[in-house]
């Protein structure tokens, strides 16, 4: 979601203000933070630097919003649920028993029963 409506008049560093004018321990630990991975390399002063004057091109920030077990099972009835898991990005490399061949397998699919048949597999074994 951007909240960019063009260019020159970008939202972010006012919800960002806003942010953390509401929880100044936020901010205080995220400065903190962002000290301590200048400091040791882990971010360039040099991107720092183009961020903060604007003139980094983009930054991604993704979340991930995890189904219900229940609605993973049912995606071979539900359309909306099966486009979600063919778009998501959040997969895991999972080894296809009956091919041997390794599979890119959404994470919400992995969660909802791979896990479960792979502990349930052990124990019984």
């Amino acid at each position: 979601m951007t909240t960019d409506a063009d260019a020159g008049a970008s939202l972010l560093p006012y919800r960002v203000a806003g942010a953390f004018s509401r929880h100044p321990q936020l901010a205080l630990r995220s400065l903190a933070r962002i000290l301590a991975l200048v400091a040791s390399g882990q971010i360039p002063w040099v991107f720092l630097c183009a961020l903060v004057t604007g003139r980094a091109q983009t930054i991604n920030i993704g979340t991930h919003n995890f189904m219900d077990a229940s609605r993973v099972a049912n995606a071979p009835n539900d359309t909306v649920t099966r486009a979600r898991l063919d778009a998501c990005v959040f997969k895991g490399a999972v080894k296809n028993r009956a091919t041997g061949e390794w599979e890119a397998v959404p994470m919400c699919s992995m969660n909802q029963a791979r896990w479960s048949e792979l502990y349930a597999e052990r124990l019984a074994g």
